[in-house]
């Protein structure tokens, strides 16, 4: 996002698509569609901590989750998992593994 960049959102439209609203201390709001297939949403349990994705091309990415609680910090805790995505396991110290079905 160019400019001076102070809040994003993320919300998910009546045909499952991402659209994310991008604001900016000095500027207009900023609007951006997912242009891919719709995506799913998975809820993110407490205690859960990483997440491993398998895409579809053979390599994986590895994501930490933040449990903020701040005004600054504050998340929906969901994934929003596309079709480049083969599979998803979530992982937290006290809660094991968690895998989900696609």
């Amino acid at each position: 996002m160019p400019g001076d960049g102070k809040a994003l959102v993320e919300l998910i439209n009546a045909k499952n698509q991402l659209i994310v609203l991008a604001s900016q201390n000095a500027g207009r709001l900023k609007s951006f569609e997912l242009t891919t297939k719709p995506v799913s949403v998975v809820p993110i349990l407490k205690g859960e901590e990483f997440v491993e994705y398998k895409l579809k091309n053979g390599s994986v990415r590895k994501s930490e989750i933040y449990w903020g609680h701040s005004f600054y910090s504050q998340s929906s805790l969901q994934l929003y998992i596309d079709s480049t995505i083969d599979s998803v396991t979530i992982f937290g110290t006290k809660t094991g593994k968690r895998a989900i079905k696609l």
